[in-house]
């Protein structure tokens, strides 16, 4: 109860500091799911943390030579040095605009955070994310620059393919079933705000078409009225 150590309980919960490397590798489009055609598709990486946040990008993929951008493949990866263990490593997925198009087309969000990673919660294989229109392959390690030495996983090897684990597979076929039913109740979403939509629409142009009636029928009563007045004008005249 006192101050001295409630200080040093402070201490005792101070955060490790450690290396992240995060393995952006590819990502599976589902077509009944994508509003728009996909250009090229990139990630934006940032580490938040309790002081600062980093950001980093990986290269558009999906329209080069023997790419399908509805399957791109990065195999890229980031490596930052000084992270937190509390903080979070955030994936957004982009689509780029169209030539003359307005903006980047959100695609979904990954957040993974490095307190799971050290309780063990979060596996430190390739493993599969949902975003709206599909799924996205990461693979985190995070080494504490202190403690034992004992590192949380086997080196990520540079530009090397990743084998698809049996646990990465059942995840997979989560993730895949997840983001399926996700982006169903999605379709029907959508639908039901279309239909709202168009409902709205159809008695919005029955009014406009009674309106226009309504206006036709007094100019139709203004024009006979004003010719009833000129014919009792020219009688009386004569």
């Amino acid at each position: 109860g006192s101050l001295e150590a409630r200080r040093s309980t402070k201490a005792g919960m101070a955060a490790t500091r450690g290396t992240v490397t995060l393995r952006v590798i590819e990502a599976h489009f589902e077509e009944a799911f994508v509003d728009a055609p996909v250009n090229s598709t990139y990630c934006a990486v940032c580490v938040l943390e309790k002081t600062r946040w980093r950001r980093r990008r990986s290269q558009a993929r999906g329209r080069g030579a023997g790419e399908d951008p509805m399957r791109p493949v990065w195999n890229e990866e980031f490596e930052l040095d000084e992270v937190r263990d509390d903080s979070r490593i955030v994936v957004d997925v982009w689509n780029c605009a169209a030539a003359g198009g307005d903006s980047d087309a959100f695609y979904g969000k990954v957040t993974l955070r490095l307190a799971e990673l050290a309780l063990a919660k979060l596996s430190t294989d390739a493993a599969w994310h949902e975003l709206l229109p599909g799924r996205i392959q990461l693979q985190l390690r995070w080494d504490p620059a202190d403690g034992d030495g004992t590192p949380l996983a086997a080196p990520i090897p540079r530009g090397a393919p990743l084998p698809l684990t049996a646990d990465a597979v059942a995840t997979h076929d989560q993730n895949g079933g997840a983001a399926a039913a996700a982006a169903a109740a999605a379709k029907v979403e959508r639908a039901a705000v279309e239909r709202a939509a168009a409902e709205r629409a159809a008695v919005e142009r029955a009014a406009a078409e009674r309106a226009a009636a309504e206006r036709a029928e007094a100019e139709r009563v203004a024009a006979e009225r004003a010719e009833a007045e000129r014919v009792a004008a020219e009688r009386a005249e004569a």
